[in-house]
């Protein structure tokens, strides 16, 4: 049947489990590479046209758009026809839509808006100012991770201020929950954790709705099963009937998330949360070469909190890891791009199979000036997104204001865009107005304005604007998404400003706004039926993925987050050092030690025929050289595995896993000299004492602390270390009289 049935074609023995297991729930371990798509897809076709299970009571859950795109795809074009009524979309989406349709059963309208990132930001700082907390004494940034973290666990918000916050900040937050929560209301917005924290509450506390959605989605599929969090694990566990038809698929080695929620105890306690269910393995990786995959398990197996697994290919041999030790960020690039022009120029890669991958964004600029000396093509993914941008963001806020006259951002962001005379001043105003009454931003204007409290000049401006919003709130209760546009472009002056500059930027802005069109084109002719409100909601929903391009004819430079679920022929890995990757914040902690890992992990994995691991013996942050060691991750590789490319110095940088503690050879070494680059004739001073990230030190004055950071050279060496007691400090080696532990 297997060799007939294209839903079962081509699969090998532990997909075809996957894909033919019974009810009931199931847990597949997908290792890198090992099909994880090709068994979610072909189990959906299975059920749907094997078991006769309709579509209508499928739904099918990941974390991109991206990802929730192709996997529709795949199935209609593996059973030849459209997928009506399968809901198949990320966590999010599934839930606006669910609180769109019912929400209003918890007091949430169903034209509410959904504040992204800088929304909440915004909001927060404007909260901020009215009880008089300065941002110079609390980071309004700290708030909103606070907010998102309690979310994240299905927890009140107020929850955060015990035990982190103290005295005037804990006073300070809890008044900004109240009043966050106040504001998100009045403007009939969500934010993105409450997209997850109010479906779970519908469902919690109605027993009519839970009902429904249960009978409904008797099958339910995970995507990507390890970087859920608390909430929408809860979220699922309300979702499932009592067939518990749950299948997961996912992998502990690739839980890369921790930051920003995702739980790994999920995974690994699912069958204790499910005492039934199958466990399946996909062992077969079919992405990478053999030393590639061997190298990238040799690092991860040094965790102690994953299941016991190992990943075999029958993609035999290939060549070996390259291995560079630069002498400074400069000289890294220039290393990458030269590999990187080889191979295309030499061995016919093409740029877009081929990525260099870095632990921070700020890592990127070095490159990027190197790709531009070198006239090589780039593109960053994770930068600054088309939706990000300022008139970008401007339009979307007038079609938010159309939909919902309550949405205080969005009123705030356009009121003088374009200008139109109305002042800061006239806006603080309205916002203390509407603050005092408990109103939305909106109302408060027109409030002020009725009873004639503007003067003469700004009262007209201010009936102009409120006018035009009343017109643009009409419209869109009738036009379609596309018109409605070109209604916003055409009444607000919004077009004819950036038509009539002289301005360059302003012409590559008006390009985009035509390229906002051209988008909104493209999701009615997906989605006939849409609305504003659906189009709104599907971009606010956008992940850094989404933005991937793989056409684009260029090589693509991005954080390894953003590389989660990619693959390439070439891999470059820059920046390995000790407090850069695994980065400074976890090396205090084993647990973020073992994240630190599996990102590594997922980096590595990316690779199908190609690796190139590199670090910097020094590296500006900052203004000042920073000398770090390897990163104890090119240590967990076996040498057999490595080949040492450029002038690698005879202390053996990368030294064999076999080894404890192997890469100690380095950092307690003392350098201090000048050396010629293979990739450039530069040279430079510095010097590295017998001190490093993550190494325990004692001060006689402030006691036990961890080295985050040695900056400096010489006599002028400074060393940054979070002590037990007493906070960060900057000491200078020189006089600090450090002891070693």
């Amino acid at each position: 049947m297997q060799e007939t049935d294209p839903i079962l074609a081509d699969l090998n023995p532990q997909q075809l489990q996957a894909v033919t297991c019974g009810n009931g729930p199931i847990i597949v371990f997908a290792g890198a590479g090992s099909g994880k798509t090709r068994v979610l897809t072909r189990r959906i076709a299975y059920l749907v046209e094997r078991n006769g299970i309709s579509p209508f009571r499928i739904l099918a859950v990941t974390f991109t758009n991206k990802a929730a795109e192709e996997m529709r795809d795949r199935v209609e074009h593996i059973l030849g026809r459209d997928l009506k009524g399968m809901w198949v979309s990320t966590f999010h989406s599934a839930c606006a839509r669910i609180l769109r349709m019912d929400g209003d059963r918890i007091g949430i309208p169903r034209n509410f808006v959904i504040y992204d990132e800088d929304d909440q930001l915004t909001l927060i700082k404007i909260l901020m100012k009215q009880i008089g907390a300065e941002e110079k004494n609390f980071d309004p940034r700290l708030v909103r991770m606070l907010f998102d973290q309690a979310k994240n666990k299905n927890e009140d918000i107020r929850s955060m201020a015990d035990g982190i916050l103290k005295s005037l900040h804990k006073r300070w937050y809890l008044q900004l929950c109240d009043l966050y929560d106040q504001e998100m209301h009045k403007a009939s917005a969500t934010d993105f954790g409450d997209l997850i924290t109010k479906t779970a509450a519908l469902l919690e506390t109605n027993d009519e709705i839970r009902a429904a959605y249960r009978q409904r989605f008797n099958y339910i599929l995970v995507d990507e099963f390890q970087d859920t969090n608390l909430a929408q694990y809860s979220l699922l566990k309300l979702l499932v009937n009592a067939d518990q038809n749950l299948f997961v698929v996912g992998d502990d080695d690739q839980s890369i998330y921790h930051w920003r929620g995702a739980n790994l105890a999920n995974i690994l306690n699912f069958e204790k949360d499910f005492t039934n269910a199958a466990k399946i393995v996909l062992g077969q990786n079919y992405r990478s070469s053999a030393v590639i995959l061997d190298a990238a398990q040799a690092v991860v197996r040094h965790n102690r909190s994953r299941s016991d697994k190992s990943l075999f290919t029958t993609n035999k041999g290939g060549e070996k890891i390259k291995a560079y030790v630069a002498d400074d960020e400069y000289d890294e690039a220039r290393f990458a791009i030269r590999e990187a022009s080889d191979l295309i120029e030499r061995r016919g890669v093409l740029p877009k199979n081929i990525a260099i991958f870095y632990r921070t964004n700020a890592q990127s600029r070095v490159i990027e000036e190197e790709c531009v000396t070198s006239n090589l093509r780039y593109a960053v993914v994770g930068g600054l997104r088309f939706y990000e941008r300022k008139e970008i963001k401007d339009i979307v806020a007038y079609c938010r204001l159309a939909i919902n006259p309550d949405d205080s951002i969005a009123a705030r962001r356009i009121i003088n865009t374009p200008l139109r005379g109305i002042g800061a001043a006239t806006e603080d105003r309205i916002q203390q107005y509407a603050a005092l009454n408990g109103i939305s931003f909106l109302s408060a204007a027109i409030s002020i304005q009725e009873q004639g409290g503007f003067a003469k000049g700004l009262q007209n401006k201010i009936h102009q604007f409120l006018s035009m919003i009343g017109i643009l709130s009409e419209s869109a209760k009738s036009l379609k998404p596309s018109l409605l546009l070109k209604e916003i472009l055409q009444k607000t002056g919004y077009e004819a400003f950036l038509s009539e500059s002289k301005k360059i930027e302003d012409q590559t802005r008006l390009e985009n706004i035509n390229e906002l069109l051209n988008a909104v084109y493209n999701f009615e002719k997906s989605f006939p039926e849409a609305t504003i409100e659906d189009y709104l909601a599907s971009i606010s929903l956008m992940s850094d993925q989404d933005y991937f391009d793989p056409k684009n004819g260029a090589i693509n430079m991005m954080t390894i987050h953003c590389a989660k679920g990619l693959e390439f022929d070439c891999v470059f890995i820059v920046g390995m050092e000790e407090g850069l990757f695994p980065h400074v914040r976890s090396l205090s902690s084993p647990q973020e030690i073992e994240e630190e890992r599996r990102i590594c992990y997922v980096a590595m994995t990316r690779a199908r025929h190609h690796l190139f691991l590199s670090c910097a013996r020094a590296r500006r942050t900052f203004g000042n050289f920073r000398s770090n060691p390897p990163s104890r991750f090119l240590s967990e590789i076996p040498s057999s595995h490595l080949i040492r490319i450029g002038q690698v110095d005879s202390d053996e940088a990368f030294n064999d896993a076999s080894q404890s503690d192997s890469f100690s050879r380095f950092k307690n070494k003392s350098i201090v000299g000048q050396r010629k680059t293979t990739y450039g004739e530069e040279r430079i001073s510095y010097g590295i004492e017998d001190l490093w990230p993550g190494r325990r030190v004692n001060h006689p004055v402030f006691g036990e602390g961890i080295v985050m950071h040695v900056e400096g050279r010489g006599e002028h060496l400074r060393v940054v270390i979070r002590f037990d007691v007493g906070g960060v400090k900057t000491v200078l080696a020189k006089f600090a009289k450090l002891e070693p532990l």
